[in-house]
């Protein structure tokens, strides 16, 4: 499919939900995505103490629990990541870490992965560039039937490359590439990246609340020249344009949100079904939050010959228990969360996620418990030069 045929595709596609989309968004009683910075492992900058040096570790302790029977084989994932690091601010405006990734499931006698991290960032004012190991996975803050929760609990979680991140009060913009798998002449596999651009722009701010705009995308590439391989070159597209409103009310209630999305796949290239090179679907959440760390969120998904590389299983249009293709996907999510900080640099995080498939009706649900410690602390005096 040609650049042109796609945006003609979205367009199409677009008046069809649009109505729909505004709908969601001003009909519901309301962030609506998942709030889950807490399992973002930040790179702390600061200023100020421009020659100092750091030391500090990240870790995630695990467990989800994903009590699939349908289209996905249900499993398990219980394990911890570690990552210590050193770092140095060289200056006002430049920062240099260096550390380890380890990762290990449990029940297993090795680790699944021991990967050196180091990035350089240059960060003024609200923009930042990163070179090296990127602050990736969820910190993309992109929807899940663009990019799967779990790629932070599995091997995707360390991404390399390059990164640009704008953070304001009102805008909010992260571009980056993420070169997955370097191949050489010769290789019987195919070189991978995924290049990916989130945005959002509030475009109504009040004390309480406001609306914004959202605009997400990825492209996924396999391909190369040099590898030794029969396998087809293939590029997959996915974008997603939605409307949120958000409302912090006072009391026991926190927070009130909603977001709906249009989303769109398309394949250039690969061995999918030819109805899987242009696909859409419609997604639409809503958020409660209480004062006491509790929440219920709702979520919606319906999609069609829908298909994202690095998207959640349970939104692809793809039964992958019997490999069949253009299975209905409809589904209702009754989502349970519990988010607290027991201490400084810890968090714990509790989810139950029950969802009903509404084309085979059919009950499944899931289970998560995360563990985060996340500290740095100083090294010494300031380098002065």
């Amino acid at each position: 499919m040609s650049v042109f045929d796609l945006s003609s595709y979205i367009a199409s596609r677009m008046r069809r939900y649009a109505i729909v989309l505004v709908l969601t968004v001003i009909a519901l009683p309301a962030m609506g995505q998942l709030n889950n910075s807490f399992l973002e492992w930040p790179r702390v900058y600061d200023e100020a103490d421009s020659g100092r040096f750091y030391a500090g570790f990240r870790t995630l302790g695990f467990m989800r629990n994903n009590e699939y029977f349908n289209y996905i084989d249900g499993y398990t994932l219980f394990g911890y990541q570690f990552n210590p690091f050193v770092a140095w601010q060289a200056g006002r405006h430049v920062r240099i870490e260096a550390g380890a990734y380890l990762a290990q499931s449990f029940g297993e006698d090795d680790f699944d992965q021991i990967l050196p991290t180091f990035t350089i960032s240059y960060q003024k004012r609200n923009h930042r560039i990163l070179f090296g190991t990127l602050r990736g996975t969820l910190s993309h803050r992109l929807i899940e039937p663009l990019f799967d929760f779990e790629n932070v609990l599995n091997q995707n979680r360390p991404e390399y490359g390059f990164q640009y991140r704008l953070e304001s009060d009102q805008l909010f913009i992260d571009a980056w590439i993420d070169w997955r798998n370097a191949i050489s002449a010769g290789d019987e596999e195919q070189e991978e990246l995924l290049a990916g651009f989130s945005g959002e722009y509030k475009f109504i701010q009040q004390n309480a609340g406001g609306f914004s705009l959202l605009l997400q995308s990825s492209a996924f590439h396999q391909g190369g020249q040099i590898d030794a391989t029969d396998l087809p070159v293939a590029t997959y597209y996915n974008m997603a344009a939605g409307l949120k409103w958000w409302f912090s009310p006072a009391g026991k209630i926190r927070l009130i949100s909603t977001d709906a999305y249009f989303v769109a796949s398309a394949a250039d290239g690969g061995d999918l079904p030819e109805s899987f090179n242009s696909g859409d679907g419609f997604y639409a959440n809503l958020l409660v939050e209480s004062a006491m760390n509790l929440g219920l969120m709702i979520s919606y998904w319906k999609s069609e010959d829908y298909y994202s590389p690095a998207g959640g299983q349970l939104y692809q249009n793809i039964s992958y228990t019997d490999e069949t293709f253009g299975t209905d996907r409809q589904l209702l999510f009754f989502r349970l969360l519990y988010d607290r900080e027991l201490s400084d640099g810890l968090h714990l995080g509790i989810r139950g996620e029950p969802f009903l498939d509404l084309s085979d009706n059919e009950f499944e649900w899931s289970a998560g418990f995360y563990l985060v410690y996340d500290i740095q602390f100083k090294l010494g005096n300031k380098n002065k030069k």
